[in-house]
C-alpha cells in the first residue's frame, strides 16, 4: 500500500488514468490525498497548467471539490462522488457509479450505470449495461444496451434503451421528454401533470391512468392524449407495451447500490492493511524456514568439517589454535601452517590427508564456506 499527499493548484485541470477501479472523492482541501494498493502502481506529474495522475492499481483519491477534472480511462469500476463541476469521463470497463456531481459528459461505460443527485447536463453516449437513475436534472443518452430505471427527474429526458424503460417525473409541470425502448415503457407523473402525450407502441397496448385521463388500447400503433392542460410533448416509442400512470413510484432499490458503493471504498484501507499483514507473514515463514534451512545445512557442514578433523588427527595430523600440521616418520608432508605437532600414525584413508588438509585450510582462510567445505568432503568420502 502507499499513501501520498500532494498540494494541488486549484486552478489546474486533473486528468486520470486508472488500469484497474478507481474511487475520486471530492473534499474541501486543497491536498491530493492518494492511496493505491501497489506502492509503485502511481504516477502524478505537473505541467503546463495540468496535472495527471496514473494508477496501475486500485486507487482511492481525495481531491479538490472545485477542480475541473477528466476521467480519461478505467479499466475496472469506478466511483466519482462529491465534485462541484462538470466531469468528463471517457471509457469504464466496468461499472459506473456517481453521485453528488455538478454534471458529467460519459463516453463508454461497459457495465452498469448507476447515477444518484446529478446537476445539469448529464450525457451519456453509451451504457453496455443497465442505466439507475435517481434524482437528475436532465439526462440524454445514445445507447444503453440493457433496461433504463430513472426516478425524480425534473428536467429533459432524452432517453434511448435496449429492454426496458421506467421513468418518474417530480414536477407537475413535465419537461420535454423522448423515450425510446426495445422493450415496455412505464412513465410515472405527479397527479397534477401537464403534458402533451405522443405514445408509439408498434401495435402493443397503451393504458393511462394519470392527471384526468384513463384508459386501454389495445393493438394500438399511436395514440396523442394530453395531460391536465397540456404542455411540453412527451414522445414514446416501445417495442412493447406503454403504461403512464400517476399512482405509484418505481419499486427500484436504488440505496443499496449507492451504499455498496461507499461501503466498499470505506473498506479499502482496511482491506489494504489485512493484505499487507498477510504477505508480511508469510514473508516472515519464509524467512523463518530459510534460516532453519540453512541452520541445518550449517550444522551438516560442521559435521562433516568435525569428522574430517577427526579423520585427520587419527592418521596423524594435529589441528590446534594456530593452524593444522601434518608429521609421517618425523618428515612434515603435504601442506602445512603452523607447528609440528607429534602424533602417533594411523593408516591412510581413501582420501589423503593433502586433500582434507587443503579443503580445511581453504575454510580456515575463507574462501570457501560451511556448506561449500560440506559439498568437497562429500565428494572425497566418494
Amino acid at each position: 500500500m502507499k499513501q501520498v499527499s500532494i498540494p494541488l493548484k486549484l486552478e489546474n485541470k486533473l486528468n486520470i488514468k486508472a488500469s484497474e477501479d478507481l474511487f475520486v472523492e471530492g473534499t474541501d482541501s486543497s491536498i491530493l490525498i492518494s492511496v493505491v494498493r501497489q506502492s509503485d502502481s502511481f504516477r502524478y506529474t505537473e505541467a503546463g497548467g495540468k496535472s495527471e495522475i496514473k494508477a496501475t492499481s486500485d486507487c482511492h483519491l481525495q481531491i479538490p471539490s472545485g477542480m475541473m477534472v477528466t476521467i480519461e480511462k478505467v479499466g475496472g469500476d469506478a466511483s466519482l462522488s462529491g465534485l462541484k463541476g462538470r466531469v468528463i469521463v471517457g471509457k469504464v470497463g466496468g461499472d459506473l457509479v456517481i453521485q453528488n456531481l455538478g454534471g458529467a459528459s460519459i463516453e463508454s461505460v461497459g457495465g452498469d450505470l448507476h447515477i444518484n443527485s446529478a446537476g445539469d447536463g448529464m450525457e451519456v453516449s453509451r451504457v453496455g449495461g443497465d442505466l439507475y437513475g435517481r434524482q437528475i436534472q436532465s439526462l440524454s443518452t445514445g445507447s444503453i444496451g440493457g433496461d433504463a430505471r430513472v426516478l425524480q427527474m425534473s428536467g429533459e429526458v432524452n432517453l434511448s434503451a435496449g429492454g426496458d424503460a421506467e421513468v418518474e417525473f417530480n414536477t407537475a409541470q413535465l419537461p420535454k421528454a423522448v423515450v425510446n425502448a426495445g422493450g415496455d415503457v412505464r412513465l410515472v407523473v405527479p397527479k397534477d401533470a401537464q403534458g402533451q402525450l405522443e405514445m408509439h407502441s408498434k401495435g402493443n397496448s397503451i393504458r393511462v391512468r394519470a392527471a384526468g385521463q384513463e384508459g386501454d388500447w389495445e393493438e394500438s400503433d399511436q395514440l396523442s392524449l394530453p395531460l391536465g392542460e397540456g404542455g411540453n410533448v412527451l414522445q414514446i416509442i416501445a417495442g412493447g407495451d406503454i403504461v403512464v400512470t400517476d399512482e405509484a413510484t418505481l419499486a427500484v432499490d436504488f440505496d443499496e447500490v449507492f451504499e455498496d458503493s461507499v461501503n466498499d471504498w470505506k473498506t479499502f484501507g482496511a482491506d489494504l492493511e489485512k493484505q499487507i499483514r498477510e504477505s508480511i507473514g508469510n514473508s516472515m515463514n519464509h524467512m523463518k524456514w530459510a534460516t532453519r534451512s540453512a541452520s541445518l545445512s550449517a550444522e551438516k557442514a560442521r559435521a562433516k568439517i568435525e569428522k574430517a578433523m577427526g579423520k585427520l588427527e587419527s592418521n596423524g595430523v594435529m589441528i590446534d589454535h594456530t593452524g593444522v600440521n601434518v608429521e609421517r616418520n618425523g618428515k612434515h608432508v603435504g601442506i602445512s601452517f603452523g607447528t609440528p605437532v607429534e602424533r602417533q600414525l594411523n593408516p591412510i584413508t581413501k582420501s589423503t590427508d593433502e586433500e582434507l588438509l587443503l579443503v580445511l585450510k581453504m575454510l580456515q582462510e575463507k574462501k570457501i564456506t560451511a556448506e561449500e567445505a560440506d559439498q568437497l568432503l562429500s565428494a572425497l568420502d566418494h
